[in-house]
């Protein structure tokens, strides 16, 4: 038992003569405030990371390989890169080891109803889509369906036609404000609150009271307005 008592009086003051060095061991650890402030000055003054992200997606835009602006951003990269001092910057081939050659770019869409009421149509090819050599007209088919049974009754009705696949969205009229404000009378409650009790609540604190929220008004429209 004695000898019990020993190793656990040893043990114990060995755990309390580490816990004692711990504060002293990271008191002596010398920090260096110069190389870290030069790193946040780095960061926030002299960073062009949103430089460089404007170049490669306003300037440069959206790319699909082999495209134009493929060319152009490389261009723009290796000149960049060169700017840094880097050595030895240089594109690679194009076409490829492969041979793939071909690339696409949108340089304008348009597309717009024509009868029985003419109205534009706003909308974006897809990649690799194939130009039309110029304006052409066509009758236009909505489908919605995407299951291959539903598309069956399409089949051999199609040819020479234009094919939207979206519904037109349903906007519906707003007669009431989708926001409000506080009233005077409200926001008069909120200041003549009483402070949070001391003691009370998570942490010490009293949860802060809820405020009664806006009620906005609903206006129903006249007879008649559309």
């Amino acid at each position: 038992m004695k000898t019990q008592r020993t190793c656990l009086a040893g043990a114990l003051a060995a755990a309390a003569a580490l816990v004692l060095s711990l504060p002293l061991g990271a008191a002596s650890e010398k920090i260096n405030l110069d190389d870290i402030n030069k790193i946040k000055t780095e960061g926030m003054k002299n960073s062009e990371v949103m430089d460089i992200s404007s170049w490669l997606e306003d300037i440069n835009g959206p790319r699909l390989t082999g495209s134009p602006n493929v060319k152009k951003a490389a261009d723009w990269a290796v000149a960049e890169m060169k700017r840094w001092g880097l050595d030895n910057v240089n594109e690679e081939p194009w076409p490829n080891r492969n041979g793939f050659v071909r690339g696409w770019q949108n340089d304008k869409f348009y597309m717009a109803a024509v009868s029985p009421q003419a109205f534009p149509i706003p909308g974006t090819p897809t990649g690799w889509t194939p130009g039309t050599k110029g304006l052409v007209r066509g009758e236009v088919v909505l489908i919605t369906e995407t299951a291959e049974a539903d598309l069956q009754k399409y089949v051999g009705k199609l040819q020479g036609k234009w094919i939207l696949t979206q519904a037109p969205q349903d906007v519906p009229a707003l007669f009431t404000a989708p926001a409000a404000r506080y009233t005077d009378e409200q926001l008069g409650r909120m200041a003549a609150a009483a402070p949070p009790a001391a003691g009370g609540g998570r942490g010490g604190r009293a949860p802060a009271p809820t405020p009664t929220p806006p009620t906005a008004a609903a206006t129903t429209p006249p007879a008649g307005t559309p």
